[in-house]
């Protein structure tokens, strides 16, 4: 572990469940880069932190999108 995101996403409030959801939404988004994900997770909890975003747009913005059928 690089940075820990774990510690502010729960002083957020947020359930493990949430922060699950999270974390594996930015893991998709960085396979192969633990660093980046893990950055990204704490600039995101800082993002929460500060009202620039709410969990709701964070979990639709991290969403993989699915193709139309």
């Amino acid at each position: 572990m690089f940075f820990d995101y774990q510690k502010p996403l729960k002083n957020l409030g947020l359930s493990q469940k949430i922060i699950d959801r999270l974390v594996k939404s930015v893991q998709s988004e960085f396979p192969h880069d633990e660093m980046m994900c893990e950055l990204h997770l704490v600039r995101l909890a800082n993002a929460l932190k500060e009202k620039f975003l709410t969990v709701k747009e964070a979990l639709q913005e991290n969403e993989p999108h699915r193709a139309a059928s």
